[in-house]
């Protein structure tokens, strides 16, 4: 089941070093498919606690409970710098220093290849499609991801958008939030309770 080889991961990243930024990266990448630029880009100015609200470029999108409760530990276990995702002396993360983190997943479980397919372009698209599969509005969709409708076809595609119009989504499988609220609130919360520890060793990555 994809929430449990999720909660593998996302123990397997806290039980490293720079565990819990760690866990926050892999977190909001679920939350929003966040390119990998905009990622490392984020400044603590950009997080709203008050309202539970990400702003960037003066566009606001709500923020999961789970992902806003790691955020405020990650704020208060690390010494203040503009930067969320930063390395121990204070400096922004590349995009290079994202694919290792990620990449580094693998190990969790190396017959699987769910986790080797962990990355930025993969969680992207897999959001994309997963929201218009729980019959999450298109337009809403592309606001939250930031996509162009131009480029709407790198992340979903024509027959997957024919196949959602001909097969309704169960009522149970809705995705059903308040005005305001993310429509990715209930699959993280799934992600919160972990795992049983299986003594996976520290590295730095």
């Amino acid at each position: 089941m994809i929430i449990d080889k999720l909660k593998t991961a996302l123990e397997f990243l806290d039980g490293n070093r720079h565990g819990m930024r760690n866990k926050v990266i892999l977190l909001t990448f679920l939350a929003y498919g966040m390119e990998r630029r905009k990622l490392c880009a984020l400044k603590w100015e950009n997080i709203h606690f008050r309202y539970r609200q990400l702003e960037i470029d003066k566009k606001k999108y709500p923020i999961p409970s789970y992902l806003m409760e790691m955020l405020k530990k990650l704020k208060e276990a690390k010494a203040p710098g503009k930067y969320v995702f930063c390395s121990s002396n204070g400096e922004v993360l590349s995009d290079g220093a994202i694919n290792t983190i990620l990449s580094g997943i693998a190990k969790a479980d190396t017959e699987d290849q769910f986790y080797s397919q962990l990355t930025p372009a993969n969680i992207r698209r897999c959001l994309a499609g997963y929201l218009l599969r729980h019959d999450y509005p298109l337009e809403k969709i592309l606001y939250l991801m930031d996509i162009e409708g131009y480029k709407l076809g790198s992340y979903i595609s024509k027959e997957e958008i024919e196949k959602k119009f001909w097969n309704e989504c169960k009522e149970e499988d809705r995705i059903l939030c308040p005005t305001g609220g993310h429509p990715m609130e209930n699959f993280l919360e799934r992600l919160r309770k972990p795992i049983e520890s299986q003594g996976r060793k520290k590295n730095d990555t």
